[in-house]
């Protein structure tokens, strides 16, 4: 650091300019009248816009002020860091108080990293795992809601507020998984094969070869949206059904009950012991269930009782159409053994697959 950073003006021993420094930025004016010795001078400096003194004697050499000048940025710096470490150092104490009165919080188990990079809240459904970076600021990692939902918009950027928003946000949920547990409990549902507290969504029989996707809004559980899939006669009987009776839907009555009542049926088919070995085999690779998936996929020839995994369908299209991969229903494929057509409901299974 020395003179020749600034710029004189017009000879007048007037300097000015800017100086970096290690990060920072210093805005000089400096009036010497008896340069080269800084006797009766005037000095005005801007550290990142703030006033930033240096002291000199009246017998110092510009030289010897520079040194003094650099002296003291070097010990702001110094001191800047010993500051940032000071806030750092309460930050931790914060959270580690913060931690000792979570750890209290009934029902819920809090782990964390040895090195104080994660914190996770669990009971023995859910879970929220939150991350610290290095400057001990709070954010979200994972958790057990359901999906393309925005959550925790709120928070505050604390432990205590993230886990306070986390547990409001269960209480609000409490219907949602009401709902889709009734389903997995009276329903025979393929799909999810492992439901997930994450999920939104299930695929379960309605009848044979036919079945419903109930997509449920995590926090308006009674408004669904309900799509049939299977041979093409049975999906446009229910899918009327269900455009008739949607303006009939009682609050009162759970997800479950309501979708018995629009499809005009006692009971949907569950899943038990005695079926597991009834179940029908894809006709393709003469498995059950393949990479967390089903046979769901027939024709809609009702003589035809073969069944086909969505995976096994593409291979399948692809080796015998020229190398040309059919994946869509509305490009006419067919039954790979009959040649009857594919209702186009079994679409979205495809294209779900590929998402």
């Amino acid at each position: 650091m020395d003179i020749s950073q600034l710029i004189e003006l017009n000879n007048s021993k007037e300097f000015y300019g800017i100086i970096n420094h290690k990060g920072s930025v210093y805005r000089t004016y400096l009036k010497i009248p008896e340069y080269p010795l800084m006797k009766g001078s005037k000095i005005k400096i801007l550290k990142d816009l703030h006033n930033f003194t240096v002291t000199c004697e009246e017998s110092d050499s510009v030289g010897e002020f520079f040194s003094k000048f650099e002296k003291a940025a070097d010990s702001c710096g110094e001191n800047k860091l010993q500051y940032e470490e000071i806030l750092l150092q309460h930050k931790r104490k914060n959270i580690l108080d913060e931690l000792n009165i979570l750890r209290r919080q009934e029902g819920y188990e809090v782990s964390v990293a040895t090195d104080l990079s994660t914190v996770k809240f669990c009971d023995k459904t859910h879970f929220l795992i939150l991350s610290l970076t290095n400057n001990l600021e709070v954010g979200i990692f994972e958790h057990s809601l359901p999906e393309k939902q925005k959550w925790f918009t709120s928070s505050t950027g604390t432990l205590t507020s993230f886990f306070n928003e986390f547990t409001r946000t269960l209480d609000d949920l409490e219907e949602f998984y009401s709902n889709l547990n009734t389903i997995d409990e009276l329903c025979y549902v393929l799909d999810p094969v492992e439901p997930s507290t994450k999920c939104n969504y299930r695929i379960f029989k309605v009848e044979q070869k036919c079945y419903m996707k109930l997509m449920m809004n995590p926090l308006l559980p009674s408004s669904v949206a309900a799509t049939f899939i299977g041979p093409t006669l049975l999906v446009e009987k229910y899918r009327r059904k269900y455009e008739e009776e949607i303006v009939n839907w009682d609050q009162d009555l759970d997800v479950h009950k309501n979708l018995l009542k629009i499809c005009g049926l006692v009971y949907f088919p569950v899943r038990n012991d005695e079926d597991e070995g009834d179940e029908m085999n894809c006709s393709i690779c003469g498995t059950f269930q393949m990479d967390n998936s089903i046979p769901m996929i027939s024709c809609d020839n009702f003589k035809c009782d073969l069944v086909f995994h969505v995976g096994c369908l593409k291979q399948w299209w692809s080796m015998v159409a020229d190398n040309k991969t059919f994946l869509y229903i509305e490009l006419g494929t067919t039954c790979p053994m009959c040649k009857e057509k594919l209702s186009t409901s079994f679409e979205q299974l495809f294209t779900d697959g590929e998402q």
